[in-house]
């Protein structure tokens, strides 16, 4: 799946990689090819190539770094680059809603499920919707 890369979108892309590439643990993904992180840490690496393809790496459990068509893991790994770059223009990379969805009963389309910490942190937790893995939308299964 390509992603439509428009030329604001990769100027801006650029721009998010020098200041990744600044980071002292680059990775090597980042640094040998032309890439934004969007997301490492737990969970697989997600990365957004400047072709619009999207690359996954699951180097916890030793696998090679691979392209994937999974929608869920694109979106979420657009939701949280999004998130963790101040960049929300990536949100526009997300596939758009079908005529047969409907707005995830879970995050309302927000692309995060909110819940309460058990702290005395006021602020809820968040991580990305499990319904809809950060679309926005599901759309209901043949039965």
């Amino acid at each position: 799946m390509l992603l439509p890369i428009t030329e604001p979108i990769l100027e801006r892309l650029r721009a998010i990689r020098v200041t990744q590439l600044q980071h002292p643990y680059a990775d090597e993904v980042l640094t040998q090819q032309e890439v934004i992180v969007l997301t490492l840490g737990l969970g697989p690496a997600i990365y957004l190539r400047f072709d619009g393809r999207v690359l996954i790496w699951h180097y916890m459990d030793d696998e090679p770094l691979r392209e994937t068509d999974d929608v869920g893991d694109i979106a979420a790994g657009i939701v949280i680059g999004a998130r963790n770059s101040g960049f929300d223009g990536l949100l526009s990379l997300l596939p758009q809603m079908p005529s047969n969805g409907t707005v995830c009963d879970t995050c309302c389309g927000t692309h995060w499920w909110s819940f309460p910490r058990q702290t005395n942190n006021k602020k809820p937790g968040e991580i990305v919707c499990p319904t809809c893995r950060g679309l926005g939308w599901t759309v209901e299964s043949p039965r």
